[in-house]
């Protein structure tokens, strides 16, 4: 089980799903009594000069279910349409967008209310289906350093090379 000490072995935590047991069960798991880190712990981490990637699904929480896991990542889940054809576009000057390419491939297009004005955008995303949105975004929290990045819910995507480099520089970023 994750624990605080745990936490601080690592130099980036990659946290890949969202505060609920499945799709079909939306029992928060990061409670008190069934997991040792829960939000207070993750944001202390952070606050201390830890680094956490919130990738893909751990953006799909709502406000409403957890209103802390979406302050440490600076949006609420809205929704996406079903799976189609989502451009991304590289925005800004970032070390996570150097010497990348946009792309496009069949993918959930997330669509996001953001909850701070902090963030250092660097990709953007767009669909016939739903409004263009911010795709990936930096911010800091104390000493530490928050990485969005919402691409990737399917294999295609993870095969993708731009996808694939944008990825490793995000984590490469969040290292130092």
């Amino acid at each position: 089980m994750l624990t605080p000490e745990l936490l601080r072995q690592y130099d980036v935590v990659v946290i890949g799903k969202s505060n609920t047991m499945t799709h079909a069960n939306e029992s928060r798991w990061m409670v008190k009594g069934t997991a040792e880190v829960c939000e207070p712990e993750l944001k202390a981490f952070i606050e201390e000069g830890g680094r956490v990637m919130f990738f893909h699904a751990a953006n799909g929480v709502t406000k409403d279910h957890s209103p802390e896991w979406c302050e440490l990542t600076g949006n609420s889940f809205l929704g996406h349409p079903e799976r189609c054809e989502v451009r991304i576009r590289i925005t800004g000057n970032h070390p996570i967008t150097e010497g990348c390419e946009g792309f496009a491939e069949r993918d959930e297009h997330y669509q996001l209310e953001y909850l701070t004005d902090d963030m250092n955008v660097f990709l953007r995303s767009a669909s016939d289906y739903a409004k263009e949105q911010i795709a990936g975004y930096t911010r800091t929290l104390g000493k530490g350093k928050i990485c969005v990045f919402i691409p990737g819910h399917n294999l295609g995507v993870f095969r993708n090379a731009q996808f694939r480099k944008l990825f490793l520089n995000a984590l490469r970023w969040c290292a130092d």
